[in-house]
């Protein structure tokens, strides 16, 4: 997945959590058709469907599940990066 961006991630785990394109568009302040581009180019991307849709809800496909769980992983590791890195900035306000 080689255009793989953190945003998507977010999306995915966001629909995930949700299972509605309108909930997870909700909470993360975008529209609806943006969650649904962004999970159509992951799909794309994993050459795999990765959601089957029921109408307003969704389930994760198997290939969905192994990506939520990475993307969670990722997600944390993003998560304490910026930490590390607001953690040096505060201590180089003292030099």
């Amino acid at each position: 997945m080689k255009n793989l961006t953190l945003r998507q991630l977010r999306v995915f785990d966001a629909l995930a959590e949700t299972q509605s394109h309108s909930a997870a568009a909700q909470r993360l302040g975008i529209t609806q058709p943006a969650v649904s581009m962004l999970v159509r180019q992951l799909e794309a991307d994993a050459g795999l469907p990765l959601v089957i849709r029921r109408g307003r809800r969704m389930d994760l496909t198997s290939a969905g599940t192994v990506l939520l769980q990475h993307a969670r992983a990722m997600l944390e590791h993003a998560r304490r990066i910026d930490e590390t890195l607001a953690s040096l900035r505060i201590g180089m306000q003292g030099h």
